[in-house]
């Protein structure tokens, strides 16, 4: 249990490198965000040493399935609505 979004997000960004790292071996995590990511997103890339790659909402929405990498440890995706907060 977390006690907000941050806290959330940095939990979750750590332990998706570490279950990857122990089951894929991944030593150079990357995670492929929108640019308009929540802000915690950058800070965990910043605190695990994790890659981080951002893109555009449309490039996100259209080829979602195109943003692979080798050391892909997290997607996080957001799709564009009336309502900015809406996530799905």
């Amino acid at each position: 249990m977390t006690s907000g979004g941050t806290e959330s997000i940095l939990t979750a960004v750590k332990a998706s490198r570490e279950y990857m790292r122990a089951k894929k071996a991944i030593r150079h995590p990357e995670m492929v965000v929108g640019q308009s990511a929540h802000a915690a997103f950058f800070k965990a890339a910043e605190y695990f040493n994790v890659k981080l790659v951002t893109v555009s909402l449309p490039l996100l929405g259209l080829h979602l399935a195109a943003l692979w990498t080798p050391g892909l440890v997290l997607r996080y995706t957001r799709w564009a609505s009336d309502d900015p907060w809406q996530h799905t």
